[in-house]
């Protein structure tokens, strides 16, 4: 078995639909995506750190933060372009890693702390876990949610009206912030977490603000010395 080995992926492509130029857009100071490539910078559980990106302007920062780019091809920088498509793309023909963690830029105010102590959990459990997603509490119970058809009709998401009534518990949802994938088992997968033993790791409200419009990038200005 190959010794516990971790790529660092930061995805940061030109365009957004919510929030153009995002990306690079100036938070507290300094650009989005620097917050997070100054959370990883010296953290010594990751062997190998990148950004990916087709964005000229986030290739200048890349180069005066003196971290390693790579840039992707146009294919795999449409609005359609899912994480397993870039996160194959990264790691390449030769899988030298045995995990990969994939960090949005979009996720500015987690901490390092965070992401150390994600990188533990699965380094200390990695035969047992395929990976692991950061996750945050959510007061939306999936047993009272429902679907809307195109004729305004709605059904119940949860089905079984008896199952609805006994669950009580409390709900979490995926907040973007930290993804940690054993490399074999998630290209084995194509990317489908339901297809993974996966390890949640709760995070906070502050941490989990994940900037898609102008109100959350406001929210996160807000937020910064909270």
């Amino acid at each position: 078995m190959k010794p516990f080995s971790l790529l660092a992926i930061i995805p940061a492509r030109a365009g957004s639909i919510g929030l153009p130029g995002k990306n690079t857009l100036l938070l507290g100071g300094k650009p989005l995506i620097n917050w997070t490539i100054d959370s990883i910078d010296d953290v010594n559980l990751i062997d190998k750190k990148i950004v990916s990106t087709n964005d000229p302007k986030i290739i200048d920062i890349c180069k005066m933060k003196k971290i390693p780019f790579q840039i992707r091809p146009e294919q795999l920088s449409a609005d359609d372009s899912t994480a397993y498509d870039v996160i194959k793309f990264s790691l390449g023909e030769e899988l030298n890693w045995t995990h990969v963690i994939y960090l949005q830029p979009t996720s500015p105010l987690r901490t390092k702390s965070s992401i150390v102590r994600a990188i533990k959990a699965i380094k200390d459990n990695s035969n047992e876990l395929d990976g692991l997603v950061s996750i945050r509490k959510t007061n939306e119970m999936p047993e009272w949610m429902y679907r809307q058809e195109k004729s305004g009709l709605i059904s119940p998401i949860l089905k079984d009206q008896k199952i609805r009534r006994q669950i009580n518990r409390q709900s979490y949802i995926l907040n973007g912030a930290i993804y940690i994938f054993k490399v074999e088992k998630y290209l084995q997968v194509q990317g489908d977490l339901n297809e993974m033993k996966l390890l949640g790791f709760e995070m906070n409200s502050k941490e989990s603000i994940d900037i898609d419009t102008l109100e959350d990038f406001n929210l996160a200005k807000k937020s910064i010395f909270q």
